[in-house]
């Protein structure tokens, strides 16, 4: 009876250790990182014979660049996201088989009938 308890003990502890560390190489994979939005240009309304007219303009012009490539790591983000959660849903269905089952009742404050 000991053995089997032991056993099992061990088993857990294994598969937990197993499970935490394929999420773990997940995450590093995935490539999540925090995508910072750039700081806004200054409005500025400055006529062409204005001398800081083309800085402002180049000051718009790296804003717009800046922003295109905050909206690529967004996308980029969400796809690591994304590939993230299905690994974590196929290692849960691995793990729990017909038990696998997600309750979105309590979330919705919905009785579990």
């Amino acid at each position: 009876m000991v053995r089997w308890m032991v056993f099992f003990l061990i088993a857990a502890f294994a598969s937990q250790a197993l499970a935490e560390d394929r999420l773990r190489t997940i995450n590093l994979s995935a490539g999540l990182k925090s995508c910072l939005a750039p700081i806004e240009t200054y409005p500025y309304r400055l006529d062409k014979s204005d001398p800081l007219y083309e800085t402002a303009r180049e000051d718009h012009q790296r804003h717009l660049d800046e922003m295109e490539d905050y909206v690529n790591c967004l996308d980029r983000e969400r796809g690591a996201a994304l590939d993230q959660l299905r690994a974590s849903f196929d290692l849960f269905l691995e793990n729990f088989g017909e038990d696998a089952v997600l309750d979105y009742a309590a979330e919705r404050g919905v009785d579990g009938e």
